[in-house]
């Protein structure tokens, strides 16, 4: 009961919005290690719920983020994922969780093919959502970063010229 009103208070200090999340967390990075010493507790006594999982899945946003450490990065993963097939999670959250796994395999493993396969995921389920055009416009320019990286000059410029329109709509500092 007490990690679950750790990760509950922790978590909800993070806020669902990734441009945030990051801001936050660089505002207070102490904040980071409360949240992965709640996950290890909860993984010695073998606890799985949506609010954990969620609460994984933020942290991999803010280590994509900021800290390029890709094998614990890697390790984080895999953890989400195989947790993923027995609990729930929102759409944003699964939007999320792909969004930073296309990422991940782009910068750590240059595998591109999947990074896309990723990015479609989390566009589809971001797609006709309110709320989360910064992540939109991110999934965009990735995927046209992509795209240009694996030379196919067309499609990138296609997915970039989807992600204007969120451009100029754009406040995040974050993106």
């Amino acid at each position: 009961e007490t990690i679950q009103q750790a990760f509950n208070l922790i978590s909800s200090k993070l806020g669902m919005q990734s441009d945030l999340m990051v801001e936050i967390s660089s505002d207070d990075p102490v904040l980071l290690q409360h949240a992965q010493d709640v996950v290890n507790q909860a993984d010695t006594i073998d606890m799985s719920s949506r609010e954990l999982l969620e609460l994984k899945i933020k942290m991999l946003e803010i280590y994509n983020f900021g800290t390029r450490g890709f094998e614990d990065i890697g390790l984080l993963l895999k953890d989400i994922e195989e947790e993923m097939t027995s609990v729930e999670v929102s759409d944003y959250a699964k939007a999320l969780f792909h969004i930073n796994k296309g990422f991940y395999l782009s910068v750590s493993k240059s595998d591109y093919t999947k990074a896309v396969y990723n990015m479609d995921q989390a566009l589809k389920l971001l797609e006709g959502s309110k709320g989360h055009e910064e992540d939109q416009f991110r999934i965009l320019t990735n995927l046209a970063q992509f795209y240009l990286i694996m030379g196919n000059y067309e499609t990138g410029e296609e997915y970039l010229n989807q992600a204007e329109k969120y451009f100029k709509n754009s406040k995040s500092g974050a993106y």
